[in-house]
């Protein structure tokens, strides 16, 4: 692939607006570049779309609010009494379901003063009943996923199993990614929903984005009780850094893989800045 642009978050701010009243707990650096990611909505669109700017906030909106989702689930303190790797895989995951659950509950109802149920009135607003239905499906899987893979990650590293690792950060990956994508295909125009060559594009995408992640993210994750993730069962460093497809392989959507390239460049660079500051 040709040179990456970097990544765009110009319009971060216009897109995280309506959330505002719910941002208090995120950095503004975490902010806008959630935010930044609504692009990748707008890139499933035809090009100067009457609705783009609608799904650019909504996918904004749903990379906030599981950024904030996480922060709730990814604590040492997550079971008390306990730091939450020496719970049970079980017990960290029906934890993190409880916690979960009325995020979930309020985005699938649209009902609720939350930010959830704010956002899934903004859902609503872009769809026709059968695509909301295929998105609110993908979400409440998408849900149920980080707590799953929270009890992957959360796992002593001599009981963590590194295939299940690396499907946990594979599906995590594809699922965000496609997740805060999707409010992008709400709209007729967008086309059909992406067929299976398409999804194993976007999971060889989502696991190199979320294993470039786990790399930024490696020291805190550890404090944090995930001391399972890529980053730790997988030493070769160098090796997850260079996951990124060689190759385009969305040519439905050639802008979302340039916005891709871009965000695994960004977290890349972020990781070998803090790597040359140790």
């Amino acid at each position: 692939m040709n040179a990456r642009p970097p990544l765009d978050l110009s319009q971060a701010p216009r897109w995280a607006q309506p959330w505002r009243p719910w941002l208090s707990p995120l950095p503004e650096r975490s902010v806008l570049l959630c935010a930044g990611l609504g692009g990748l909505a707008q890139d499933l669109l035809p090009e100067a779309h009457p609705r783009a700017e609608q799904v650019a906030s909504a996918a904004a909106g749903l990379a906030l609010l599981t950024k904030l989702d996480d922060q709730q689930i990814d604590r040492l303190d997550l079971l008390p009494g306990r730091r939450v790797f020496e719970a049970r895989p079980a017990e960290v995951r029906a934890a993190a379901e409880r916690i979960l659950a009325p995020s979930l509950a309020d985005l699938l109802s649209g009902e609720g003063q939350t930010f959830a149920g704010a956002l899934g009135r903004s859902l609503r607003a872009l769809a026709d009943s059968e695509r909301l239905d295929q998105l609110h499906a993908f979400l409440q899987a998408g849900w149920d996923l980080q707590a799953r893979a929270l009890a992957v990650m959360t796992r002593p590293q001599g009981e963590a199993e590194p295939d299940a690792v690396w499907e946990a950060t594979a599906e995590v990956g594809t699922t965000w990614l496609l997740g805060v994508a999707l409010p992008g295909w709400l709209p007729p125009e967008a086309g059909a929903f992406p067929d299976e060559d398409e999804l194993r594009a976007l999971r060889a995408w989502g696991l190199a984005i979320q294993a470039a992640d786990a790399l930024c993210d490696h020291p805190r994750d550890r404090a944090d009780g995930l001391i399972s993730t890529i980053a730790s069962v997988h030493r070769d460093h160098e090796q997850l850094a260079a996951l990124r497809p060689a190759r385009a392989l969305l040519p439905r959507w050639p802008r979302l893989e340039r916005r891709f390239a871009s965000v695994h460049e960004l977290l890349i660079q972020r990781w070998r800045q803090r790597c040359s500051a140790c």
